[in-house]
C-alpha cells in the first residue's frame, strides 16, 4: 500500500501566484499542530503522517474484521531518509544524499505468531532483504535464473541468528557510497570521507586520513560491485543502482 503521504503531490492544482500547497491534510488535523509548532509547513507535514497513521488503523481494522489479522504480514518503512521535516538527528543529511539521514529508516514488521511482539533489533539489514524473506514466509521459489541480493530476515529479527550482511552499495548519479561492516565511505556532491558508524553514527569525523587502509579497502569493493552490476544485464531501463 504505497501512500503519498507525508509527501506533497505535483498534481495538485497551482495557486494565483503558481505555486502548489505542498502537503496536503484536513483542517481539522492540520489545527491540532499549528500552536504547537508554529510553522504552516511543519504542521501540514505532522498532519499528514497524523492521517496515514490514523488510515493505518483502517487497514488493520479491516484485517481484525475479515478474520485475516494473524495470517498477514505486514511491514512499515520509508523508501529513504526524511526530508528534514521532521528531523533526522541525530543522524546527518536527508533525503537524496549518501549521509544515514537520506539511507537509514525505520522499519517495522508484525507477523503474528511467528515474530515476538515490541522486539527491537539493531542488526544490519536492507530493504534488499524484502523479497527473499516473503518468498520465503509463502513457500514460494524465486523465479528460475533470478539472483536475489538479500535473504529472510525473520530468523534475524527473531533473534536465532546474526544478519548475514556485512556490506552494502549506493549508487544515484555521481553520488557514491559504500559501507563494509561499521565502515562507511561517501563520495558525494554534498561531502565526502570514511566514517566509523559504530562510534559516529552521525558521520562527523572523517577517518580518512587516518585510516587509508581501511578507505582503499571499501572503494575496492564498491569497484567490484560497480563490476558486478555493469555485468548483471539485463535489468531494466534504470541505471542508478
Amino acid at each position: 500500500l504505497p501512500f503519498n503521504a507525508p509527501h506533497s503531490a505535483s498534481s495538485l492544482p497551482e495557486d494565483n501566484g503558481g505555486k502548489r500547497p505542498g502537503v496536503q491534510a484536513p483542517e481539522e488535523d492540520i489545527a491540532k499542530y499549528r500552536d504547537i509548532v508554529k510553522d504552516e509547513k511543519l504542521a501540514r507535514y505532522y498532519a499528514a503522517v497524523t492521517c496515514m497513521d490514523r488510515s493505518i488503523g483502517e487497514v488493520f481494522k479491516a484485517l481484525e474484521e475479515g478474520g485475516e489479522a494473524e495470517n498477514t504480514i505486514v511491514l512499515f518503512f520509508s523508501d529513504n531518509g526524511g526530508s528534514g521535516n521532521g528531523g533526522n538527528e541525530p543522524l546527518k543529511g536527508a533525503k537524496a544524499t549518501m549521509w544515514e539521514g537520506g539511507l537509514r529508516v525505520p522499519f517495522v514488521m508484525k507477523w503474528p505468531g511467528h515474530l515476538p511482539a515490541g522486539g527491537v533489533s539493531d542488526e544490519f539489514l536492507t530493504s534488499l532483504e524484502i523479497v527473499p524473506t516473503l518468498l520465503a514466509a509463502t513457500g514460494t521459489a524465486a523465479p528460475e535464473g533470478v539472483v536475489l541480493d538479500g535473504f529472510d530476515l525473520v530468523p534475524v529479527l527473531k533473534g536465532e541468528k546474526k544478519s548475514p550482511r556485512t556490506t552494502m552499495f549506493w549508487q544515484r548519479r555521481s553520488d557514491k557510497a559504500a559501507r563494509l561492516g561499521n565502515w562507511k565511505w561517501v563520495d558525494s556532491a554534498k561531502g565526502s570521507g570514511l566514517f566509523d558508524l559504530s562510534s559516529d553514527l552521525g558521520e562527523t569525523h572523517d577517518l580518512s586520513k587516518e585510516k587509508p587502509e581501511i578507505l582503499e579497502q571499501v572503494k575496492a569493493r564498491f569497484a567490484e560491485w560497480l563490476t558486478e552490476m555493469n555485468d548483471a544485464e539485463p535489468r531494466g531501463p534504470f541505471r542508478d543502482y
